[in-house]
């Protein structure tokens, strides 16, 4: 909803609106309750082991603010030019909190405009995308060092705060992430077996709740999903195992 939430606003005013082809089908296909973005998400709540929790799809926060007409975007393709008086902005790919999200880099004047992928003082909420765009975590590595090694002096970032030094906020995230995967691996040395909501449980999150009952329950979406990325993440390795009962996936670690 923070990404898109204004989009038929501004395309009313007459102004063009940009993204990535695999970003406009999703911004496309989550209109209205009956389509399928919600219903993938759906399903997705079931094979998380969120049903106990009863979710409203209602309350969730990208339903609440979401544009409720399609957009006719232009396709943001990685490689290809935006030129905007004399700055000339390559597209580029940076997939990993959302499966298709781009930034816009101006080489000679050394300026990125990265959205959500690198914040001042929080964390990108990387999440769980369905099976189709598979590994995100990983995806966001990758992105990580794309950005890692580009000569950037004026980094533009989402929620507010200003980025001196890319590459030391970019060792920041690696290490904040680090620190999950390592949670997640102690989460399932200590259940053995475990759903997705189960891993969630067991992870530290800043959300002041005396525990999951507590939670709110918009966060749970966030919570759960996170923690399925790193659990995909680490199935991405070979680290555990993953399988399917009654509609619920439980995965289980490789001991080595």
């Amino acid at each position: 909803s923070d990404h898109t939430g204004l989009a038929s606003y501004f395309e009313n005013l007459g102004l063009s609106i940009y993204i990535s082809k695999v970003d406009g089908e999703i911004l496309n296909s989550s209109k209205s309750i009956s389509e399928p973005f919600w219903e993938n998400l759906s399903k997705t709540e079931i094979l998380q082991g969120l049903k106990e929790d009863n979710l409203d799809i209602k309350q969730h926060p990208g339903f609440k603010y979401r544009t409720k007409s399609k957009i006719k975007y232009i396709p943001a393709i990685p490689g290809k030019y935006i030129e905007i008086d004399k700055y000339k902005f390559k597209i580029i790919d940076l997939k990993g909190h959302t499966p298709g999200m781009v930034g816009l880099y101006e080489e000679e004047h050394k300026i990125l405009f990265c959205g959500d992928h690198i914040l001042g003082k929080i964390t990108p909420n990387i999440t769980y995308w369905g099976a189709k765009h598979g590994d995100m975590l990983g995806k966001y590595f990758e992105s990580l060092d794309l950005v890692y090694n580009m000569d950037i002096e004026y980094l533009f970032s989402s929620h507010r705060f200003l980025i001196d030094d890319h590459k030391k906020r970019i060792k920041e995230l690696y290490g904040h992430h680090r620190d999950r995967l390592d949670e997640v691996r102690n989460a399932l040395q200590k259940l053995g077996r475990a759903t997705v909501r189960t891993v969630a449980q067991n992870m530290h999150w800043d959300i002041k709740s005396k525990n999951w009952d507590d939670f709110p329950k918009p966060q749970k979406w966030f919570a759960v999903g996170e923690a399925h990325a790193h659990l995909e993440h680490l199935r991405a390795l070979k680290e555990i195992n993953v399988e399917e009962q009654n509609g619920v996936l439980y995965y289980t670690y490789i001991p080595k």
